[in-house]
């Protein structure tokens, strides 16, 4: 009787490990020496397909990220980060005013400063003055002060004694509201006051007009 030899395509499905393996092949395989080397024949023209023998991509090769070049670009954008936050705490205040003192100052005497309201002597509205004794600021605000005829102005100065230093000079274009800083080059503790006059524009080096506002300041000298 003539033996039935499994066919190439038999032999194949039997080489997967994935597709399930008939009995009837398997029985065949054990006791036929021609199949068997067959299949051998044919193995080694076909690439493996078991799972296990797959490649898998290397990630770390495909797409590496260096763990030092992490830190490497997260420095320089941290100490810039810094720096502009440094900036900006430093230099607000002359976003609002001309002239001003550094963040840090100003905030310090907004927050923690004495606040005091000026003596009016002419003229009407208010003015309050904030300040630290032991600062050289003060930040002056203007509350519905009277408009001025044209060509004259509103000139603050600081008082030591019976001397009287040019601190600053402003109007009042927006309904007698204003607020502006002065500098003293000393510590406020030993300055006597601080006075408001009217004088011709663009201001004097002494005082020549109106006494309008004034402030005693307690001084240590």
């Amino acid at each position: 009787m003539k033996a039935h030899h499994l066919d190439d395509l038999e032999l194949l499905i039997a080489l997967s490990s994935v597709a399930p393996r008939r009995i009837r092949v398997s029985r065949h395989l054990a006791r036929c020496v021609l199949c068997r080397d067959r299949q051998k024949s044919l193995e080694s023209l076909v690439p493996s397909y078991s799972p296990n023998d797959r490649e898998v991509p290397n990630w770390e090769v495909v797409n590496p990220i260096p763990k030092g070049k992490i830190a490497t670009w997260r420095w320089p954008f941290a100490a810039t980060t810094a720096v502009v936050m440094l900036i900006a705490v430093l230099w607000w205040p002359h976003a609002l005013w001309n002239t001003a003192p550094t963040g840090f100052d100003a905030a310090s005497i907004m927050l923690f400063g004495q606040t005091r309201e000026m003596q009016v002597i002419h003229g009407h509205g208010q003015v309050v003055v904030k300040y630290s004794r032991q600062g050289k600021w003060a930040l002056i605000e203007t509350h519905a002060l009277a408009r001025l005829p044209q060509g004259r102005i509103y000139e603050a100065w600081w008082i030591e004694g019976t001397q009287h230093y040019k601190a600053a000079v402003f109007s009042t274009k927006n309904g007698g509201q204003t607020s502006l800083w002065i500098y003293h080059n000393a510590p406020l503790k030993y300055v006597n006051g601080i006075g408001i006059t009217l004088e011709p524009s663009p201001g004097t080096s002494k005082p020549t007009g109106l006494k309008a506002f004034f402030l005693k300041l307690p001084s240590s000298s």
